[in-house]
């Protein structure tokens, strides 16, 4: 993802052409819309060969084109200079994510451990009466 714009806004250029008669180019728009959605800014990505979009910070599509067409988008887009929760949080999200998910893991390993103790404890108190 390519930030312009005074980080204002969102410019992606793609290139699709290996992806022409599948789904892959308006999936791409798809995952812009929500990054446009996430960081509040508007998007552009133009394309080569696949889908072309301007999308408001909204997700909201303002222009847009299909496959394989030969065409020119324009249009006016908002700039924001605020910054959304999820890119002030950056990258602290997904690792609290990550250490929550590893502190649930090792407490479930504990857990099976001591009942594998505990069992083998009372494996061998039974077999010794």
């Amino acid at each position: 993802m390519v930030w312009l714009v005074g980080d204002r806004a969102i410019i992606v250029p793609s290139n699709n052409y290996h992806f022409r008669s599948s789904g892959e180019s308006a999936q791409q728009g798809q995952l812009l819309r929500m990054r446009a959605m996430e960081y509040s800014r508007s998007a552009v990505q133009a394309s080569t060969t696949g889908h072309s979009y301007v999308i408001r910070p909204d997700g909201s599509i303002i222009e847009s084109t299909g496959t394989e067409q030969a065409a020119t988008l324009a249009a006016d887009i908002p700039l924001r200079s605020s910054l959304t929760v999820t890119a002030r949080a950056g990258e602290r999200i997904p690792g609290a994510v990550m250490a929550a998910t590893f502190v649930i893991n090792a407490l479930a390993l504990v857990t099976v451990i001591g009942q594998g103790i505990r069992a083998s404890a009372r494996a061998r108190r039974a077999s010794s009466h």
